[in-house]
């Protein structure tokens, strides 16, 4: 009886422990394997949408960075309090 415990035991420590494990999250470690996503484009050279904020034109990053400066700048708390 004690071996069977024992046995079981074990196995669940085995089973919890192995979720435990980092595994490689990269593509580079899968052999073959190729990015096919599209690429990444500069936030201040994207396409203005229905969604984007800030009065800028794409590929002006100075307004860019003035429009994320307001935004962020509206949204601190200690600056909204005073």
């Amino acid at each position: 009886m004690r071996k069977t415990v024992a046995l079981a035991t074990a196995v669940l420590a085995a089973v919890v422990l192995s979720g435990c494990a980092e595994r490689a999250q990269n593509l580079s470690a899968k052999p073959g394997a190729n990015y096919s996503g599209k690429p990444d484009t500069a936030p201040w050279k994207a396409q203005a949408t229905p969604y984007s904020a800030g009065n800028f034109q794409a590929g002006d990053k100075a307004a860019w960075e003035k429009a994320i400066k307001v935004r962020a700048d509206g949204q601190n708390e200690y600056a909204r309090v005073r």
